[in-house]
């Protein structure tokens, strides 16, 4: 077994706090099967008096498994959460299999102790808000515009592998130390790699509703809406949405927010419609205690589809539920409005309950980087 050791450069743009309790790692192996291929390479990337680290542990023969798996996991105790990509699918059912069959009960158990943290499981709900075709990471660092020297994928590097051995069985060690730097360059690269993407977590949060803003902003102006916030983690690249006439722009911890008004009219409906009498005459619908002073030939008894009192005014597209008055063009319509009102410019909770429904629920949000 070899270890390799050196500082890495990069950058942690998502808010883990404090970055010595946390360590990224990825492994390498000679196919999808534990029982029947093997395991070559650790590589884990971890942060320590203010500078990155990369570490790995490399297999030089056919028979360093069980080191390489005892110089890691001795080396995990010293963290409280394993962050990874797609770790939870792969790499860590490999391990803890690969420990079974060299009998390393004791390191099984730590990977129930430690706190997981699969950047994969996280953004794969949210894949088709991102124009790309699939959620492998290589795809995504595509997509945040995350620039990689190796050239390879993880299947190409089981021939380079074995062609490594065979030549480390011949002594070329001219040819040996090429394949080895290659080997070791997509490993490290996953690393870096996760390292830089994981602000992807930022969209996440955006995404499902639970960023918290820094500052809020809410400007009417030109018959257009417009929002401005902050947020404490970084994005790691710049984001852009345009469409239905609103404009998304999010660089780094910000995002700029542009929506046009619809101005004419819309109906409120009432859920309880059979309290209701709908006065055809003047197309609206009024509380059957209002409505017993009316004559019987003026009103009929309600439905879901006539239940409702009309609304001229300025309105704007709402994407959550817990708002009222919520107004629309008629009962089938899934697209809701409000009533701006000045008061909501200042209210820093309506400002970010918006932004929630807005990135959480707006089905034809689709980023694009």
């Amino acid at each position: 077994m070899l270890t390799i050791e050196k500082k890495c450069f990069g950058e942690l743009t998502y808010s883990f706090h404090p970055k010595e309790d946390f360590l990224f790692f990825d492994i390498e192996t000679t196919g999808f099967s534990p029982k029947t291929s093997a395991l070559y390479l650790i590589g884990v990337l971890y942060y320590q008096k203010n500078n990155w680290y990369l570490k790995q542990w490399f297999a030089n023969d056919y028979t360093s498994e069980k080191e390489i798996l005892i110089n890691f996991f001795s080396f995990l105790e010293n963290f409280r959460y394993l962050i990874h990509y797609n770790g939870l699918g792969f790499d860590i059912p490999f391990l803890k299999e690969k420990c079974s069959q060299h009998q390393l009960s004791k390191e099984i158990t730590l990977f129930d102790k430690i706190s997981h943290i699969d950047i994969y499981k996280h953004i794969f709900p949210h894949r088709n808000k991102l124009k790309v075709e699939n959620a492998k990471q290589k795809t995504l660092e595509t997509f945040l515009h995350i620039q990689r020297e190796d050239p390879y994928h993880g299947g190409e590097l089981i021939k380079i592998y074995q062609k490594y051995i065979k030549q480390c069985q011949t002594g070329n060690t001219s040819e040996t130390d090429i394949l080895m730097h290659t080997l070791l360059l997509h490993n490290e690269e996953d690393l870096t790699g996760m390292l830089q993407f994981s602000g992807i977590l930022s969209l996440v949060d955006l995404l499902e509703g639970t960023m918290e803003f820094t500052t809020t902003s809410v400007n009417i102006k030109k018959n257009q809406m417009t929002i401005e916030a902050t947020f404490s983690s970084s994005l790691p690249c710049s984001l852009f949405y345009k469409n239905n006439g609103d404009t998304l722009l999010m660089e780094k911890n910000s995002l700029f927010l542009q929506i046009p008004s619809y101005q004419g009219e819309l109906k409120f409906f009432y859920d309880n419609y059979k309290d209701y009498y709908y006065l055809p005459m003047e197309d609206t619908a009024i509380h059957k205690s209002v409505a017993a002073f009316v004559d019987k030939e003026y009103r009929q008894k309600a439905k879901r589809e006539n239940c409702y009192q009309r609304k001229n005014g300025i309105f704007y597209p709402i994407y959550h539920a817990n708002f009222s008055p919520l107004f629309r063009f008629d009962y089938k319509t899934d697209s809701f409005y409000f009533l701006f009102d000045e008061k909501f410019s200042s209210d820093t909770k309506w400002i970010t309950e918006y932004l929630h429904g807005y990135f959480k629920n707006n089905s034809s949000l689709l980023l694009e980087s």
